[in-house]
């Protein structure tokens, strides 16, 4: 639901990405935010616009799924869950995000810099312009992790054969990798529909 919500977002705004529901992810196809062997995204261009609007989508979609930071509370309780009037989608199961992964990624061409550093570069200058653009590094695990990170793959991580222009320009992507939060055992998951029921008025969890 994450995914197909930014997705259609992102649609509206003229933006096309792709969504591979098995895997968890949001897929930025070779040029929306760089061309070949490039890293940085050029303010102002359309690829710049692109990542604010992506990030704002994300901003958007994932207030319910979230925790936030808020050092400003003096109970010691610095984590809590938008209210649902600030929720876009609902989030009626309790379900929560763990980690948000940028992913880099490139065809098998060689390039100066190196694939692997050049896909580096590219998921952190993504990043970094996602998360300055928004407060998404407010949003937290139910760990009280931050969920947000940087991954990178050079061409070690394919989609399709690099035996075509066409197929290494698929290959040339960045990749946002959802990972939904799991307990970790019964007694993380007793504790945490106590918090569901305590913290957030979850009254499923409270029996």
């Amino acid at each position: 639901r994450i995914l197909t919500a930014i997705e259609k977002i992102l649609s509206r705004k003229g933006i096309k990405v792709e969504i591979d529901k098995k895997q968890g992810i949001l897929r930025l196809p070779d040029g929306v935010l760089f061309d070949s062997g490039q890293s940085n995204i050029p303010n102002p261009s359309e690829a710049y616009n692109a990542a604010l609007e992506v990030s704002e989508a994300f901003y958007k979609v994932l207030k319910c799924s979230v925790f936030v930071k808020d050092n400003s509370e003096v109970s010691g309780q610095n984590f809590y869950r938008f209210k649902g009037n600030d929720c876009y989608l609902g989030n009626a199961e309790g379900a929560f995000v763990d980690s948000i992964f940028i992913e880099g990624h490139t065809d098998n061409e060689p390039f100066r810099i190196g694939n692997l550093r050049l896909s580096a570069n590219r998921g952190t200058n993504t990043y970094e312009l996602m998360t300055k653009h928004t407060k998404l590094r407010t949003y937290y695990s139910p760990d009280k992790k931050e969920i947000f990170g940087v991954s990178a793959f050079g061409d070690t991580r394919p989609i399709k054969p690099n035996n075509s222009l066409q197929n290494k320009k698929a290959n040339r992507r960045i990749d946002i990798r959802l990972i939904m939060y799991v307990p970790r055992s019964k007694r993380t998951l007793d504790e945490f529909k106590k918090r569901l029921c305590n913290e957030l008025n979850y009254s499923k969890y409270c029996s």
